[in-house]
């Protein structure tokens, strides 16, 4: 903690990194910054070096070429100026190169003010000295010897002035600094070269000091603290809680943000253990060679035994001797499904099991005395842990009601349909007159208590596949079977009552086929265009088509009926469901033939649902698997 007072300094992660590498970086630039000024004064050092050694060079050119113009023009002798070569002013030709080496010697001097003052007071007295020349050269072309020649010590007397004018002690002052220049130019060439050297040693000296220290810093608070929360983090999922580290950087936000998300789990945990614990199926974990690797409270009294001895003993010991392999070919299916095609789909089985009898609070009974139960396992594997995950849920009861609601229902349909079997019999003989004339009243009487009878054995029929689906005791025998061939089925079994309905059948043509149960998918477009025949007007008409959606044949029923109200569409598959209107009340009818529909749709595979636009009719659709 720090001292009261004191202010401490709380910088993030990236900002000590930051801090890290930006001074070593610094460090380099102005390390660089100096190479690149010592190697520019090299430069400008080798330039001088270069340009003294020009200047040089050209001031004992001038001298040379001085020296012969000298000997040239400073012998006043009657016969070298009156030559033709002095009369045909070959002498220009010397000065203007003499011009030349000073104009070029001038662009050499740079910033050498005192040797372009010399260079211009020479080319001034080259000026002059051409001058005299040409006068005394045109005079004597014009004939005036005697002229010319009559002060002739006079004109040798200023050449020689003009001359030392041209080559003045200067310019040899100057030459003797440029070499002296030129002498020391080596050793100051050698400093530049040692200087650099020696920076850049220093340089590298304190860049590998730099990367000590940085990697010091990862190592002892990076790499540490990282090595403390990796610790902290294995305790995820223990139940114990996470200590977070002290700081303002990214490190410590990730430790207080995780102990933050393990305070989270452990409350989590806790709720799924309460779950788990207080949950009335059992859940259990079995590994892949069949052994219990945990079980809930709930699973001992599902086994009657404790759940220390549940574990490690392998699940099918338990099992009805019957149920065995279809166990480990449920357990052993469910192992070799892929990610891929991991689905709901045969996850669940039924299996009977057998109950340890006894107190387990207090005793448990022997192996021998058992009860056999009925249960539902849904399990789900996991390839990461080897495990299935499962859930077992006790069915006995539901078994048992099941098993009562069946017989109860044969037992009533028999019991109802004995004496509707009498009384229709009575009833036809009523209707032939087997039992004397009726009169016409006796006769509507009569006919009111058969269709009322026939209505009765119909609704009994229908309860009676209603449980056989339901109860999985209705058998399907599937066929390829041509969807033309049923609706030509159905126009057969209705057209007479839908001529004297006056409603027309449409069937549109289709070469689809599809593999059913011929009789009950009959049975079921029956039902449907039976219904659409009902709650039609005369005059209107009811459609049959076909059309495929993916692997399945979409058959439809479509009328021109009032249609279903949108909150009746799914109900009206329910058990005696009906739309709510007055209209489709009077119709009649027992409630259970759409029922009938979707169960036997659903023991296909398929689906069956209703469209219905008010006022415009309504559409029932249902799939079956397309025959390939």
């Amino acid at each position: 903690m720090p001292c009261k007072g004191k202010l401490k300094l709380r910088l993030s992660l990236t900002a000590k990194a930051l801090i890290l590498i930006s001074v070593p970086l610094l460090f380099e630039v102005g390390s660089a910054w100096l190479l690149l000024d010592l190697q520019k004064q090299a430069e400008e050092e080798a330039e001088r070096a270069n340009r003294s050694r020009a200047v040089s060079d050209q001031i004992n050119q001038i001298s040379r070429n001085i020296y012969e113009v000298w000997n040239t023009v400073s012998s006043a002798s009657r016969g070298t100026w009156l030559s033709s070569s002095f009369l045909s002013q070959s002498y220009k030709k010397t000065f203007n190169g003499l011009r030349e080496q000073y104009t070029y010697l001038i662009n050499l001097s740079g910033k050498n003010e005192k040797l372009v003052k010399c260079a211009k007071e020479a080319m001034a007295a080259i000026d002059e000295a051409e001058a005299l020349l040409d006068k005394n050269c045109l005079d004597l072309r014009a004939g005036k010897v005697e002229e010319v020649f009559a002060n002739h010590k006079d004109k040798e007397k200023q050449l020689k002035q003009l001359y030392k004018q041209m080559l003045s002690q200067e310019f040899f002052l100057v030459e003797h600094e440029e070499e002296e220049f030129l002498k020391n130019s080596p050793v100051r060439l050698r400093e530049y070269r040692q200087r650099t050297i020696s920076i850049f040693v220093v340089a590298m000296a304190a860049h590998v000091v730099f990367s000590v220290i940085l990697v010091v810093f990862l190592v002892g608070r990076v790499t540490s603290r990282l090595g403390y929360l990796g610790r902290e983090v294995s305790k995820l999922g223990t139940g114990r809680p996470l200590l977070p580290l002290s700081g303002g950087d990214e490190i410590a936000s990730l430790s207080r943000a995780l102990s933050t998300m393990a305070t989270e789990l452990n409350a989590l945990l806790r709720k799924q253990g309460a779950i788990v614990n207080n949950a009335r199926d059992t859940i259990c974990a079995i590994d892949d060679k069949g052994c219990f690797l945990s079980i809930n409270p709930a699973g001992e009294e599902l086994f009657g035994l404790y759940s220390d001895e549940l574990i490690a003993s392998r699940f099918i010991e338990y099992l009805h001797q019957a149920d065995k392999e279809i166990a480990l070919a449920w357990y052993q299916g469910l192992k070799s499904k892929s990610e891929k095609s991991r689905g709901t789909e045969g996850n669940t089985v039924e299996l009977r099991l057998y109950r340890r009898t006894g107190n387990k609070a207090g005793n448990i009974a022997a192996k021998g005395s058992a009860e056999p139960l009925t249960t539902l396992w849904s399990g789900q594997w996991s390839e990461a842990d080897r495990s299935l995950f499962c859930v077992i849920h006790d069915i006995s009861e539901r078994k048992e009601l099941e098993k009562a609601k069946q017989e109860f229902t044969a037992m009533l349909t028999h019991d109802l349909r004995s004496p509707l079997a009498t009384i229709r019999g009575l009833l036809e003989l009523l209707q032939a007159g087997r039992l004397g004339a009726l009169s016409d009243r006796g006769r509507e009487l009569v006919e009111m208590a058969d269709r009322n009878s026939t209505r009765m054995m119909n609704l009994i029929n229908d309860l009676l596949d209603i449980e056989k689906i339901n109860s999985g005791t209705m058998p399907l025998e599937i066929e390829e079977v041509a969807v033309s061939d049923l609706f030509q089925e159905v126009e057969l079994s209705l057209g007479q009552w839908m001529k004297e309905s006056r409603i027309a059948l449409k069937i549109n043509q289709t070469s689809y086929k599809v593999f059913a149960d011929r009789d009950k998918l009959s049975r079921v477009l029956f039902n449907l265009v039976s219904n659409a025949v009902k709650f039609s007007e005369p005059g209107s008409r009811v459609t049959l088509s076909a059309m495929p959606e993916g692997e399945y044949i979409k058959i439809s029923v479509t009328d021109q009926g009032p249609g279903i109200p949108a909150d009746k569409l799914d109900s009206i598959f329910e058990r005696f469901a009906q739309a709510s209107s007055a209209d489709h009340k009077e119709k009649g009818g027992s409630g259970l033939g759409l029922a009938i529909c979707r169960a036997i749709v659903n023991l296909h595979g398929g689906k069956i649902w209703a469209q219905s636009t008010a006022g415009l009719g309504s559409t029932f659709n249902f799939t079956v698997l397309a025959a390939i």
